[in-house]
Formats: structure tokens, C-alpha cells, sequence
């Protein structure tokens, strides 16, 4: 378990992400008109790796590019962890 202690706050335990690929764009439409989306833009961000400033790192030691912005707000631990100046921010990955 990987541990960031930046001498005011520790952070420890095992993080588990999960990558999901859904379009829930015809919820929000009757399947006649695109809607122009977030998510759509957000999918393009994500599936060309457009400006990764992140890597989670595997147990096996595989590499994931990805956005601390995604990160941050799909989890309040890695927002927390990436406010402070914790070895994992300074090197931009997360084993």
C-alpha cells in the first residue's frame, strides 16, 4: 500500500478504479437529434489521451495515462491527495 505523508497529512490504502465506457446520450434525446455533450467531449479527451498529466501505475507495473481533473472528481481521496505535495503528485503517478 502506497503511503504520502507530507508531514501535516498521511494518506494510505488501496485505491481501485474502474474505467466504464458508456454514452448515455440516447437517455437524453429520442434518438432523432445529437445533442452536442460533455460527455462526448469528455470521451474524446480521455480516448486520445489528450494533455494526460497523471499515471496510475498498476501492481504489475502497467502505466495508465489519465487527468488529475477526472481523478479528483471521481474520488474525494485522490482530490485530497493530489492538493498536497506528496511524493506521488511531485513525480505525477500513483502506484
Amino acid at each position: 500500500m502506497p503511503a504520502c505523508n507530507t508531514g501535516r497529512d498521511q494518506f494510505e490504502g488501496d485505491v481501485i478504479i474502474l474505467l466504464v465506457a458508456e454514452s448515455p446520450i440516447d437517455k437524453w434525446t429520442d434518438g432523432n437529434v445529437p445533442l452536442p455533450s460533455a460527455l462526448n467531449m469528455n470521451a474524446n479527451i480521455l480516448k486520445k489521451q489528450i494533455a494526460c498529466d497523471f499515471e496510475l501505475v498498476s501492481e504489475q507495473g502497467k502505466r495508465f495515462k489519465c487527468h488529475k481533473v477526472f481523478l479528483a472528481v471521481n474520488s474525494p481521496v485522490l482530490a485530497r491527495m493530489l492538493e498536497t505535495e506528496c511524493e506521488e503528485v511531485k513525480h505525477n503517478a500513483y502506484k
